[in-house]
């Protein structure tokens, strides 16, 4: 009877631990998707607010509907991104991540986002294409160790 016993504990020890195992790696799975849809839902906020600068008449700070009114710089401003060292890269960060203007283009802004979660070394990244003058917006999700160029 003693080794029933003892083989009983020793399997119940081994069911907890594989429970709890799991149970972690299913909370970091968990915390990865949700920064990922974090990070898609700040990037469309930004897309939003460069939709209302574009239809902003110029004397109100906005693009009017002009692509010449379109600069790095205005874009970064009215979404309140910064430059942190003057070397023309635009800068946001909040608690879900790192936001970066990657390229302006005419009426096209595109924006990229990395997420503070890692799975496998990596982190998620979103980048969002803003059309303005024909209102479009398109994300492309995926993962990344750091910015791409």
């Amino acid at each position: 009877m003693g080794m029933q016993q003892i083989l009983m504990v020793v399997l119940g020890v081994i069911i907890v631990g594989v429970a709890v195992t799991v149970g972690i790696v299913m909370f970091g799975a968990n915390a990865y998707n949700s920064n990922r849809s974090a990070i898609s839902a700040e990037l469309q906020t930004y897309a939003s607010l460069l939709l209302q600068y574009w239809k902003m008449p110029p004397m109100m700070g906005g693009a009017g509907m002009s692509s010449t009114n379109v600069t790095t710089g205005a874009v970064a401003g009215s979404i309140g991104f910064i430059s942190r060292d003057g070397n023309g890269q635009y800068y946001h960060g909040s608690d879900n991540g790192e936001f970066r203007i990657k390229s302006v283009t005419g009426s096209v802004v595109v924006i990229g986002g990395l997420g503070k979660e890692l799975k496998n070394d990596l982190r998620p990244y979103v980048e969002t294409t803003v059309n303005m003058e024909n209102g479009s917006i398109s994300s492309v999700v995926t993962d990344a160790a750091d910015f791409p160029e």
